[in-house]
């Protein structure tokens, strides 16, 4: 049987108090090898930030839950997902451009070292609020 830790992963992440946050038991990432969803021409793991938040976040981080209901995209947050390009496969990392600094550390987590991969600051609706009064 395949040990799924040695491959590459998609998911979600927030930035809180100094440490990322990717809660993969919680998430049970996606073996991009074998589920696929797409979104605006990329691939991601079907999970939600809204689910995240509300199912994990505010659970194991109480103090967090000021921040329920729509607040949470205030949060410092990111997404790993991946396309296919000609056979290739490559990994797209969205995140807050407050989190700058943290690419090693995301692609170890998401066991990317190796793969092509680039990253997006501060588009789509990733733009905390932190962000957004810079």
């Amino acid at each position: 049987m395949d040990d799924l830790n040695i491959y590459p992963l998609t998911g979600i992440f927030y930035f809180h108090d100094n440490k990322l946050i990717a809660p993969m038991d919680y998430q049970r990432e996606i073996d991009p090898r074998t589920k696929i969803v797409t979104r605006k021409g990329n691939i991601n793991n079907p999970g939600e930030h809204r689910d995240l938040w509300d199912n994990y976040m505010v659970k194991e981080y109480p103090e967090l839950i000021h921040l329920y209901d729509d607040n949470h995209k205030l949060f410092p947050r990111g997404r790993v997902g991946f396309y296919i390009d000609k056979g290739t496969l490559s990994f797209l990392i969205t995140l807050d451009k407050c989190i700058q600094g943290l690419e090693s550390e995301i692609k170890s987590i998401y066991h990317l070292e190796g793969y092509d991969v680039e990253f997006s600051y501060g588009t789509l609706n990733y733009v905390c609020l932190n962000c957004k009064t810079s």
